[in-house]
């Protein structure tokens, strides 16, 4: 991947964790959320067509393995939407 296609592999995660977020918060509905994300994907291309997000990889809890140490579920800054 050239650095080109990380940064906007980046900025695409970045984006679309915040949409989610939106999506979660009752904001947007689902039918936006789907156009949201053609959009973002057509305009940065990523690289991963969006698994990064679609797996929930960016939130600490869903990565923790027996649910031990600080990116456990039980410290705030780690609290998923």
């Amino acid at each position: 991947m050239t650095g080109d296609a990380l940064k906007r592999e980046c900025q695409y995660e970045v984006v679309m964790h915040q949409v989610k977020r939106m999506l979660h918060a009752g904001i947007i509905t689902e039918h936006e959320f789907q156009e949201i994300e053609a959009w973002f994907k057509a305009k940065y291309k990523p690289v991963s067509g969006g698994y990064i997000v679609q797996t929930d990889l960016l939130c600490a809890r869903r990565r923790v393995i027996n649910e031990c140490g600080k990116e456990a579920g039980g410290h705030e800054e780690n609290q998923c939407t």
